[in-house]
């Protein structure tokens, strides 16, 4: 049945869009602007004053800041200003679109069918954070807006507009012809710089050594025919579902960090007080950065239908742009 939560995961990134824009131009300053933006919203998809609660938790969540219910807007700009992290879970949970949910039409109940049954039903989504693989299966399969991944691009625009802070953008394999086949790499370089990144770096690089690394690896820990070895060190959603479900095979494992955390730690070590904006394909890369033995290699994780809206917002036409290309493989 429509309601006016359906198709909630666009509208959700257009809210993301319209903050992203007026933060970048200066004019979302106070309490009073962000009360200024939920009403916008409200307007323009033909919510009510009953929903305002809904939409400026989605504002908050846009924010990389967990949802506050009914409270009024107070800290949030502080919040961000003050952020040195976006702090887990990495989903947010919402429950008021639940009411309108039924049986027939709720994709909750199957979400956990293949790890364990996270969610039950009432009028909250309830997850086990415990047994959670952070996939992000959950948030595309929930159009009504009650789950959602927390964005974390907000506090990485001060680190932008920071002339004294190299913020680096390091981007995943998969976002070649993400934009279209008509855009280059040069192109998405361009574009980093024209936002106030130091430069865009390949991952595609580091996953390159850790092949070679896991070739040595396996050629070392496997001696006879009843030894065996598990890659890649690459998926998070891969690594969690043999930690938590098959323990028995955990050791078998390789011990390589995943591409991604070795080309923020190098990058690290290489300039001196950078930071580093990992660009993903999946939501399951914003829960590894915060994962306690590899806190620090990356700063911020922001997914390509992220960049694509804030591309959009900042009026950045990749197509028209001319292609910085740098050769990084070795």
């Amino acid at each position: 049945m429509e309601n006016k939560y359906t198709n909630f995961t666009e509208k959700r990134m257009e809210i993301f869009g319209e903050l992203v824009k007026r933060y970048w131009n200066g004019t979302l300053k106070d309490v009073d602007d962000l009360n200024v933006l939920a009403n916008d919203i409200k307007s323009k998809y033909g919510f009510s004053d009953e929903d305002l609660p809904f939409i400026m938790d989605h504002i908050r969540i846009a924010m990389g800041q967990e949802p506050r219910g009914n409270q009024a807007f107070s800290d949030e700009l502080e919040v961000v200003k003050r952020s040195k992290e976006i702090r887990p879970p990495v989903i947010a949970k919402i429950g008021e679109p639940c009411e309108y949910c039924n049986e027939e039409q709720c994709k909750c109940i199957g979400v956990g069918k293949y790890e364990n049954p996270v969610y039950r039903r009432g009028n909250r989504p309830v997850t086990g954070n415990s047994e959670c693989l952070n996939c992000g299966y959950c948030v595309a399969a929930c159009d009504f807006g009650a789950l959602a991944d927390k964005i974390e691009f907000m506090p990485v625009i001060d680190l932008l507009k920071d002339d004294k802070v190299p913020v680096y953008a390091a981007v995943a394999p998969a976002i070649v012809g993400q934009f279209g086949d008509d855009v280059s790499m040069g192109q998405l370089r361009t574009a980093f710089k024209l936002l106030g990144f130091e430069d865009m770096v390949e991952v595609a690089l580091f996953a390159d050594i850790l092949t070679i690394k896991e070739a040595f690896e396996f050629s070392r820990l496997v001696k006879s025919e009843a030894d065996f070895f598990l890659t890649s060190c690459c998926c998070p959603v891969w690594f969690n579902m043999v930690k938590k479900s098959y323990p028995e095979i955990y050791e078998h494992l390789s011990p390589s960090v995943s591409p991604m955390i070795a080309a923020g730690r190098i990058l690290k070590s290489l300039y001196k007080d950078a930071k580093v904006v990992f660009i993903a394909p999946c939501i399951a890369k914003k829960a590894e950065i915060k994962e306690p033995d590899l806190v620090g290699a990356i700063d911020y994780v922001l997914n390509f239908r992220e960049l694509k809206e804030i591309f959009e917002a900042l009026n950045i036409n990749l197509k028209e742009l001319s292609s910085d290309d740098k050769d990084q493989h070795p």
